[in-house]
């Protein structure tokens, strides 16, 4: 049993150690996030872009999917026609094309300038004659004509076209200065023919065009055909729209060629006023004496042979275009592969304006038979599958590392179907 003294040693010992025993115990572990500490924010913003990351891989892929769908589709209705030639290997690259055959009819309405010259006129079966001393001021055209055209793209960026037309209404006003100030005009009912060419070209949505045309025009009252040339340039966008609408616009210029010696008869009280005899002899007198007499000898010859009313005379004279080249600006709206509404106006130096409503179609030469072959061939066909890349060899001794949580998967090889593509646009005609 412990003395007193020594039990007075151990408690004093024991007082002396317990201050560092309670030194050496752990500080307790605390879960409250220290002052400016955003780990719990972060880890939130990573969650919201790891979502947004995968949304957009699923819309690319639908998008891919949806692409490599409607490239298939081209390709199919590719092999259904004959035209336009080649179009099936453009619809592997993903070019978009029309269909081949097109019915359009438009209205067109044209005011102009023209120039008329090298004048001869006659009366009877008497032969034409020179006439110099009347001069014209400001000629004007004006002419509303119905169009119908087929065309055909035998190329996937060449059309050809072949038109009917017809005016039921139009109207030439000539104004004669000289020998005096006589306002003239005749009405004009037309008919005529031709053909012609569309080229285009289209990259991401811009386009340009080319096209030109010819005509034989065969107005009433004149013997023979008048022969037209229009050639116009268009540069233009194209716009997609919802649910299979698409817009297009352009603007460019137009140049128009036309011009022969027309030949005709037409009665006087058709093209003239009530005409002043002696008012004409005055101003004849005052021209040279050659021309002088020639003027007062077609005033005494229109007075004193016929009446007036049932005058004729004979004339030949060359008309021509004031000014060829004019504006134009357009717009087109496209209903799926088979609807276009299309107008445009000329401005400047000629006024027009062209409406016009256009069909295409196809007209299939591979059987329903054919086609469901074609159908049923297509997963194993390469035509819709892209080429295996060739696989290069390891180095020895590595290993392919295994993707961890944060690799991403080993790449695909790109499809055919996302090659860059070509986007021909109907352009206009």
């Amino acid at each position: 049993m412990l003395t007193l003294p020594w039990r007075a040693a151990i408690v004093g010992i024991l007082t002396a150690l317990a201050p560092m025993a309670r030194a050496e115990e752990p500080a307790p572990v605390t879960t409250e996030p220290a002052p400016g500490d955003d780990t719990a924010g972060d880890e939130a913003s990573v969650e919201d872009d790891a979502r947004r990351g995968r949304e957009e891989r699923i819309r690319e892929e639908r998008e891919a999917q949806e692409e490599k769908e409607r490239r298939e589709r081209e390709v199919i209705d590719a092999r259904r026609y004959i035209f336009p030639l080649w179009g099936v290997a453009l619809a592997k690259r993903g070019v978009h094309l029309p269909l081949p055959w097109g019915v359009t009819l438009s209205n067109v309405y044209i005011s102009q300038f023209v120039d008329l010259t090298d004048l001869r006129l006659s009366f009877g079966d008497d032969p034409l004659e020179p006439i110099e001393f009347i001069e014209f001021g400001d000629n004007r055209v004006w002419v509303e004509a119905i169009n119908a055209r087929v065309d055909l793209w035998v190329l996937p960026m060449l059309s050809v076209y072949y038109m009917g037309l017809f005016s039921p209404a139009g109207r030439i006003d000539v104004d004669i200065q000289e020998p005096v100030e006589v306002p003239a005009g005749k009405d004009i009912v037309s008919l005529g023919h031709g053909f012609g060419l569309t080229g285009v070209y289209g990259y991401k949505g811009t386009f340009v065009a080319a096209d030109t045309n010819w005509a034989w025009v065969f107005p009433n009252n004149v013997d023979g055909a008048v022969k037209t040339w229009i050639a116009s340039f268009r540069l233009g966008r194209n716009e997609p729209l919802p649910k299979n609408w698409q817009i297009s616009y352009w603007t460019g210029v137009m140049h128009q060629k036309f011009g022969r010696e027309t030949l005709g008869t037409v009665l006087v009280k058709d093209v003239l006023p009530p005409f002043d005899y002696d008012g004409a002899r005055e101003n004849c007198a005052e021209l040279s004496v050659v021309q002088g007499a020639a003027c007062t000898a077609l005033v005494d010859r229109l007075e004193e042979n016929q009446p007036l009313t049932n005058a004729s005379i004979n004339y030949g004279i060359t008309k021509g275009p004031r000014y060829p080249w004019n504006m134009i600006v357009g717009v087109q709206v496209s209903y799926t592969k088979h609807w276009q509404f299309r107008t445009e106006i000329g401005f400047l130096t000629k006024f027009s304006v062209m409406a016009m409503a256009t069909y295409r179609f196809g007209i299939p030469f591979l059987k329903a038979e054919k086609l469901e072959e074609i159908e049923e061939r297509r997963p194993n066909d390469p035509m819709f599958e892209a080429p295996e890349p060739a696989a290069e060899p390891e180095p020895a001794g590595r290993a392919e590392p295994a993707p961890g949580p944060t690799s991403p998967p080993p790449a695909a090889p790109e499809p055919l179907w996302q090659l860059p593509a070509q986007e021909p646009t109907p352009v206009p005609g």
